[in-house]
This record gives C-alpha cells, sequence and structure tokens, in this order.
C-alpha cells in the first residue's frame, strides 16, 4: 500500500454517505475520496438503533454498500442485515 502524503490529503473532499430510501435516507457517515467513482462499492456497516434512534435494536447491523454518487452525496443500497447471536438468544425461547 502506497504512504499517503498531505498533498494527497488536501486533494480528498468529503462525501455524506446516505442510507437507501427505506431508512429514510439518513446520513451514516462520511469518507474522503479523490475522485467520486472511488467511492462505488466500499461498504459501511452500521447499527440498527443507530438509524431507527431504537435502544431495543442494537443487536442488528445493516450492511450498505455505496453504488451511485450525487454531487457529495453518496448513495447506497442494502446487502445484509444481521442479528446478532447474543441478540438471538435472548429472543429465541428453549
Amino acid at each position: 500500500m502506497a504512504e499517503t502524503t498531505r498533498a494527497d490529503w488536501k486533494k480528498k473532499k468529503w462525501f455524506e454517505i446516505i442510507a437507501s430510501k427505506s431508512f429514510n435516507e439518513a446520513v451514516i457517515g462520511e469518507s474522503p475520496a479523490v475522485k467520486p467513482e472511488k467511492l462505488i462499492g466500499r461498504v459501511v456497516n452500521v447499527s440498527l438503533r443507530d438509524l431507527t434512534r431504537n435502544a431495543k435494536r442494537s443487536g442488528t447491523s445493516v450492511k450498505f454498500q455505496i453504488d451511485n454518487v450525487q454531487g457529495s452525496r453518496a448513495l447506497t443500497k442494502v446487502i445484509e442485515m444481521k442479528v446478532e447471536p447474543s441478540m438471538l438468544r435472548r429472543i429465541v425461547r428453549r
């Protein structure tokens, strides 16, 4: 991997990562890139608790993949939802 210099960082712009429409297009993070095309394909993991502001959803995570960039907004699609094993143990009866 090549070293990143201070000059390289100055060239980068920050893009807001936007959740899909099913999550009301909430801002889920930011990412730097020199060109918008470099963002496409990046994957972001977010807790469902952070998306819905509901503490009961903390055991579920959603994986988004950037598939389009419009201006300074990186739009995503859902590629995976995962329930943590510890959460499954709590909700499943014996």
